[in-house]
């Protein structure tokens, strides 16, 4: 009689996947959803927030998930490019924020960016604009991500000052 480990590696030699039964069942994927975000502040210490048109209409950081196969930069820069029209110069992760409950993970990236003007990615993005306050209805990232700022590194805008 033949062991698991004989039929595995006669299966290996094959090159073929036995096709699950009907009956298997789901399993759920191992691991979390992948996210980007991008702080992005102006001259004055106002950061760049992004009204979406979908859902909610919640007001969140430029940003969204990350490929399976795309690194984190290209992902930031896409989203970025895809929902302003704006093109990252420089980016380097500042915080993370894990979402268990989600089982999401966001990396919050403090962004340079080319000079150039927004424009909001039509059907996705309602408003874009820079904020001094975080708007009330923000998503939770977006609550999460401002409140750690606050202590956690200072504005650009403040180290540019005399």
């Amino acid at each position: 009689m033949a062991t698991i480990a004989d039929i595995m590696a006669k299966r290996a030699r094959k090159n073929t996947t036995p096709a699950l039964p009907p009956s298997a069942p789901v399993l759920p994927r191992a691991g979390k959803d992948l996210s980007v975000m991008a702080w992005i502040e102006d001259a004055f210490g106002q950061v760049l927030m992004v009204k979406q048109t979908r859902g909610k209409k919640s007001w969140s950081f430029p940003g969204g998930k990350v490929g399976s196969m795309e690194s984190l930069t290209a992902a930031l820069r896409r989203e970025i490019k895809e929902e302003t029209g704006l093109t990252v110069e420089i980016a380097a992760p500042v915080d993370l924020y894990d979402r268990s409950s989600k089982a999401s993970v966001a990396i919050l990236f403090r962004v340079l960016l080319k000079k150039g003007r927004p424009k909001p990615a039509e059907g996705e993005i309602e408003k874009i604009q820079f904020k001094r306050q975080l708007p009330a209805n923000s998503t939770p990232s977006a609550r999460y991500f401002w409140e750690r700022a606050q202590s956690s590194f200072n504005p650009i805008s403040s180290t540019l000052r005399d």
